[in-house]
């Protein structure tokens, strides 16, 4: 069997200034990482509530720009044509550092402790350990805990699959990991009507994988109510489009704000926190 890959790379590829490099150098490992934490970043903009402290699209931006940097592999004319980085990213994550919120890694919540009279004292936390198999991240007990005083507990959104509505006995079969167990091509799961994708099927992973699940469902429904073979599927790259109205009519004003971003007033945390009322 031949493999074609048009400019034959003998395991290098093209940096944005044409130069060839190897395929595990390490600027291409740097803005593939930088690629993929943008992608991160639109994620949370568009799934938590909008801070007047956080400019999401001036830090995609930026690394929009740090990327271009790395991938110019140091050719100075390519980079006198790029916007020049500036120091107001690292200001704003300064301040932020400075509001004095700790952020603990790999730090899974244990216990609610208690008091005498039932009042909360504090949480105990267990240091966990990343390790990873065949691609996905598991956080193992090192046996470390941690316990940190406190009279409020915030709950947030966790990221373990539940499907409290799903009864037990249909024929839904689900792994180690509390998701369903699906065909990794066909998205189809042990119920055969049944398809799923995203982070309810494979644990988290970024939004973009998460559309391509979708675009691959859809094909194995369509096939199914056709009752053709789902593994009977269009080419990879195959543009599936279906528009039922004419294109005015799906238009509308994607237009950016050019303002520049403005400086938020910061108040002494003594003052701030001195009258901290919960609703």
């Amino acid at each position: 069997m031949k493999i074609y890959t048009k400019s034959g790379d003998k395991g290098k590829t093209s940096l944005f200034s044409g130069k060839r490099v190897e395929k595990y150098n390490l600027s291409i490992q740097a803005y593939g990482t930088i690629d993929e934490l943008n992608s991160w970043i639109g994620l949370i903009k568009d799934v938590i509530p909008q801070s007047a402290d956080i400019d999401f699209v001036e830090i995609q931006e930026t690394l929009f720009t740090l990327g271009s940097y790395l991938a110019t592999g140091g050719d100075e004319k390519m980079i006198e044509k790029l916007p020049v980085l500036s120091d107001a990213p690292i200001t704003s994550l300064e301040e932020a550092i400075d509001e004095g919120i700790p952020i603990l890694d790999n730090t899974s919540p244990k216990e609610f402790l208690l008091d005498d009279e039932g009042k909360l004292k504090g949480m105990k936390f267990e240091k966990m350990e990343a390790q990873y198999t065949d691609g996905k991240r598991k956080l193992i007990p090192t046996g470390e805990e941690i316990i940190i005083e406190c009279d409020d507990v915030l709950l947030a959104i966790g990221q373990d699959n539940a499907f409290p509505w799903i009864e037990k006995n249909i024929g839904i079969d689900f792994n180690e990991w509390d998701c369903p167990i699906v065909d990794k091509t066909t998205m189809q799961s042990s119920h055969p009507k049944v398809f799923f994708g995203g982070d309810a099927a494979w644990g988290p992973e970024n939004i973009i994988w998460a559309v391509a699940h979708g675009h691959q469902a859809a094909i194995s429904i369509d096939n199914f109510c056709s009752e053709v073979d789902l593994f009977d599927r269009p080419p990879p790259l195959t543009n599936l489009v279906s528009q039922k109205m004419g294109i005015h009519e799906w238009s509308y004003d994607n237009d950016i704000s050019q303002e520049k971003r403005f400086s938020v007033p910061h108040e002494e945390l003594s003052k701030s926190l001195k009258n901290l009322k919960t609703f």
